[in-house]
């Protein structure tokens, strides 16, 4: 099966949770764990690891805590072999059963570049308040990059947690490197996706991804990110307008037309007006696709007493749960800022922290 790569940062206890969770329900994993932590963390790392060598095949691979994030992956991509790569995290769990699924399906289908399915959020707010969400994704399976790019942009949807061709991860990881702006990430990602094929949605649980009180995360700093790094927008969309003209054929002035349409679409959902607030949305074909209404089903079961689908699940969420309580308790991200709105800032900041700790 395709490599699972987790990026991991000044988080021992998670990463050592997530180890745990794949160790007893999927011991046949490859991981490929890619440690750009802080020295004290990486030695919490290194035992970690030491302790599953015997139940998974791990690829424990140390870098400097000054090591840009996106370089870091890229080091990880260009020497592996494996078509396809599964992105993971270190507070993440993902179900490798639907993975195996979703590269099944790009095996046998050349004009798809991604296969994923849905993630659900489990957020421990306080110590006292879990609260899930579900995050669906959806079929985008045009023939042409255009309708592909259209399709997504109305109501977009996280690509990064699934199974993805390696080049397309490559490339999307060189263009990080050069613009990476927090709230337009995974947007860009898909649109850059829908350039290079179809997404294969599957109406299963992919990953059951996780946040709590205590950690630190890539988050917006304000509501007005956009107003505030206006330039790295305008750089985002005249990238929409390259990649159109480029893979859809469009010509300049037309490519720019659709690049900001796009960009609207985003900035609507950032001020508070996404498609699903809008009138008359749930009649619309997207909403009524059968993919997504089985995604809001198994959602729905998953936090319904003596359900089927809580039944089958019940034992993952109870060690989810109780990692996502010793997460808040660890020294995870100790020291750090709760958001950080761009990766320098992040490697700063924490390198402050460590050194502060250290006086």
């Amino acid at each position: 099966m395709a490599p699972l790569l987790i990026p991991t940062r000044n988080r021992p206890t998670s990463l050592s949770n997530v180890l745990r969770f794949l160790a007893r329900y999927y011991r046949s994993s490859h991981i490929i764990i890619a440690d750009g932590s802080d020295e004290d963390f990486k030695n919490h790392n290194r035992q970690n690891v030491e302790a599953f060598r015997h139940d998974l095949a791990l690829d424990y691979r140390p870098y400097p805590a000054e090591y840009p994030f996106f370089d870091r992956l890229l080091d990880v991509l260009r020497a592996e072999t494996s078509e396809f790569m599964i992105m993971g995290s270190d507070d993440d769990y993902p179900m490798m059963d639907t993975l195996g699924e979703a590269e099944a399906f790009l095996l046998q289908n050349r004009d798809f570049c991604v296969a994923a399915g849905m993630l659900v959020s489990m957020n421990l707010e306080s110590p006292t308040k879990l609260s899930a969400k579900p995050f669906l994704v959806r079929p985008i399976s045009a023939d042409d990059p255009l309708s592909r790019a259209r399709q997504f942009a109305v109501w977009p949807f996280q690509t990064t947690y699934a199974v993805t061709r390696r080049d397309v991860l490559i490339e999307r990881y060189e263009r990080a490197r050069k613009l990476f702006l927090v709230s337009f990430y995974d947007f860009s990602a898909g649109i850059q996706d829908c350039m290079h094929g179809k997404i294969k949605a599957l109406p299963k649980i992919g990953f059951i991804r996780t946040l709590n009180y205590q950690h630190s995360y890539l988050r917006p700093e304000s509501d007005l990110l956009f107003l505030r790094r206006s330039q790295q927008v305008l750089q985002t969309m005249h990238q929409f307008q390259r990649d159109l003209m480029h893979y859809a054929g469009l010509n300049e002035e037309a490519a720019l037309e659709e690049s900001e349409r796009f960009i609207t679409h985003r900035i609507r959902e950032l001020v508070g007006r996404p498609v699903h607030a809008l009138k008359d949305f749930e009649s619309k074909p997207m909403y009524l696709n059968r993919t997504v209404q089985l995604q809001f089903e198994l959602f729905d079961a998953l936090f319904e007493k003596d359900t089927p689908t809580r039944k089958k699940y019940e034992e993952k969420l109870a060690f989810i749960l109780s990692a996502i309580k010793a997460n808040a308790q660890s020294d995870d991200n100790k020291g750090e800022k709760k958001k950080n709105e761009t990766l320098e800032g992040q490697i700063a900041q924490t390198l402050v922290a460590v050194g502060a700790s250290e006086e």
